[in-house]
Parts: structure tokens; sequence; C-alpha cells
């Protein structure tokens, strides 16, 4: 399947490397575009250098990259959460997942991500949640999340 991402910092990189070692093909929309030329170039991560980074990982400062994605996971700083969401909605189909995996709060609008983005989007939203590290997810131990949403049809994915 493909899945796309939107924040390709830390946890955004460890997520696709997760997905990808499951066998998904990630496209990852990443704002700075230094870093997607890093990353491109390098083949490594400025923030996770010690990911390995497998080939069906795709790297874009195109945020039209997510076009194709039945699931949309983002993984941009609660500051941007609103932003990148408002962006992404032109390149969402009516039936994409989005899944919030930011933390935080929306600073602007005082209200959690996941209200944020249901505000934004007519997608049905996701949180994806739990004590999760970028660094350990990346090196594959183990770690646990769970994923919670109002919408049945999320759990069918």
């Amino acid at each position: 399947m493909n899945l796309g991402i939107l924040g390709g910092g830390s946890f955004g990189m460890a997520l696709a490397v997760h997905l990808s070692r499951n066998g998904h093909t990630v496209m990852v929309w990443e704002i700075d575009t230094k870093r997607v030329d890093y990353i491109k170039k390098n083949k490594k991560h400025d923030l996770l250098p010690q990911a390995q980074i497998p080939p069906s990982l795709i790297f874009s400062s195109d945020i039209s990259v997510i076009t194709d994605c039945p699931v949309v996971l983002v993984a941009v700083p609660s500051q941007f959460v609103a932003d990148s969401c408002q962006q992404a909605k032109e390149y969402l189909k009516k039936d994409t997942i989005v899944v919030c995996c930011s933390k935080g709060f929306d600073p602007e609008r005082k209200q959690v991500l996941y209200l944020c983005m249901k505000e934004v989007l007519r997608n049905a939203v996701a949180v994806l949640s739990g004590p999760s590290h970028a660094e350990e997810l990346v090196h594959g131990k183990l770690t646990g999340v769970v994923i919670a949403s109002e919408h049945k049809n999320i759990y069918e994915q």
C-alpha cells in the first residue's frame, strides 16, 4: 500500500522507515528542501543518521507526492499541523484516512490537534498516541501505540 507522511523530521522519518520495513511504499513530504536534498544525496537523515533509508521511501518537497495515498500520517510540529493540512487538503481524496501523529496543541486555536485537523479537513481523522520515541522506532525496538478514531472504517485499513 502507498502511504503518505506529512513531515520528514525525526518522528516522520522513523514512521516512514518502520512502515517501509513492513512492505509499504512511503511518500514523505518535507517542507525543508535542504533536508530533502540532504536525504536524497546522502541516503541518510540529518536528525536520525543511524536510520537505514529503504529504497521504497520517496522524499519530496512537493506536497502532491501524497496524492495517491489512501492513508496519510501527519507528523509535523504542532504549530504547523493546521497549515500543513490546509496545503494537503487539495491532494487528499474524499476517502483518504488521515492520522494525527503530531503531539501537542494548536497554539493559535488553543485546541488538541485532532480537533484542529477535523476543522480543516473533510476526511476521517484518527489519532496515533503512545509512549514512542523516534530513535527507538527507527531501530525496531518494541513500542506501544494506539490508534483511535470516531470513524469505524479506519480500522479496516
